[in-house]
């Protein structure tokens, strides 16, 4: 496996935990690893806050317009927020921007936005297609809480209806003291 794709069941999900997590013990492996983030939605003042986030944990030194595809202002759907902005989300740039991090990086980790229905524009080009076309396995980010089982499952049947690969689930944040639920 050379690459990875993290997707959630939702928002807030922790997918930037998870995969600044996977990059940390790839770069401590000795694995040239690096982060991607096709599209960052609510970049307050222009700064991509999960690619941020990445960059000062991690240390990389890309700057952000090459960690990520599209950086848009409004906190909203990338279809939503890039209508509002006027800017067309091109899958064709994105995934020119992901060969072009393929070049430097002997792995990356590619984070989405949302879940995998999450749409990208206006074009029903969904999170999912995305992941498709990038031929990536998935590690899926949930909730440790009531609703999870539903919001997995759901999740895992979309990927799988696109024949995507599942390497695993992730729960976060893991409660210190865990409920019966």
């Amino acid at each position: 496996m050379k690459n990875i794709f993290v997707t959630g069941t939702d928002t807030g999900v922790g997918k930037t935990i998870v995969s600044a997590c996977l990059l940390w013990k790839l770069r401590e492996k000795g694995i040239k690893a690096g982060y991607f983030k096709p599209v960052q939605t609510g970049a307050e003042n222009g700064i991509p806050s999960d690619a941020e986030f990445c960059k000062k944990i991690l240390g990389l030194e890309e700057p952000y317009e090459a960690l990520c595809g599209y950086i848009l202002k409004l906190p909203a759907s990338p279809h939503l927020a890039g209508s509002v902005e006027g800017i067309e989300i091109k899958p064709k740039v994105i995934l020119e921007k992901f060969n072009q991090l393929l070049q430097k990086y002997e792995f990356l980790v590619v984070e989405g936005a949302g879940g995998l229905l999450v749409p990208i524009n206006l074009k029903r080009y969904y999170i999912r297609e995305l992941a498709k076309d990038l031929g990536l396995p998935l590690i899926i980010t949930a909730r440790a809480k009531l609703g999870t089982i539903n919001h997995t499952l759901l999740t895992i049947e979309s990927a799988k209806r696109a024949g995507l690969k599942i390497l695993g689930v992730v729960l976060t944040p893991f409660p210190e003291k865990a409920s019966i639920i």
